[in-house]
């Protein structure tokens, strides 16, 4: 008489599924929050975040990713934001994530893509101070200014105050740049 052995293996976890940040989703944070669906079972996650779909594995044994990932983890949850600085503005991202146990091997989510937002526009106009030189009393009573986009555009001007110092903008209109603009500054006496 023969008595057979019956092994019993776990099948795989099933894939979870990526809900945010939306697939081809652009303007998202640099430090979105992922989110996917839980899965039975799972005790853990591994998402894998990168600068090409390509770096992402598609074995399920798979516990690192390519040349271009910048996220590789294991949260306990089916959520995951990331730290500060990990990911930069203006790239799109590609991340897949896997449903983990003990006992049981997780199958990778579909692959999605989002791209992040440009940094907000950011105008310096310096020197911080100006520096008007030695003005003698009685020569000149304001110092008038404009400043003008480096295009020709979008004009502005004022008055500034002599009596000082300190000195003061006593008048003029208001000033603004968008991105890709330099202001011009022209001071005049």
């Amino acid at each position: 008489f023969s008595l057979g052995l019956v092994s019993a293996i776990a099948a795989d976890l099933p894939p979870p599924s990526p809900t945010l940040p939306p697939n081809g989703g652009g303007n998202q944070s640099t430090t979105p929050t992922f989110i996917w669906s839980g899965v039975t079972g799972a005790t853990s996650y591994r998402i894998m975040v990168a600068t090409s779909a390509a770096a992402l594995p598609t074995d399920p044994n798979a516990s690192t990713c390519g040349v271009g990932c910048v996220i590789n983890d294991t949260p306990s949850s089916a959520t995951y934001v990331p730290a500060f600085g990990l990911l930069s503005a203006g790239i799109t991202y590609f991340w897949q994530v896997k449903a983990r146990s003990p006992t049981q091997v997780g199958t990778w989510s579909s692959q999605w893509s989002f791209t992040t937002a440009l940094p907000p526009a950011q105008v310096t106009l310096g020197p911080t101070t100006l520096n008007f030189g030695d003005i003698q009393v009685g020569t000149c009573t304001q110092g008038v200014f404009a400043i003008q986009h480096i295009l020709g555009t979008g004009p502005a001007s004022g008055t500034v105050s002599v009596s000082g110092p300190p000195y003061s903008i006593t008048g003029g209109s208001p000033f603004s740049a968008s991105n890709g603009s330099g202001p011009l500054v022209t001071v005049q006496f």
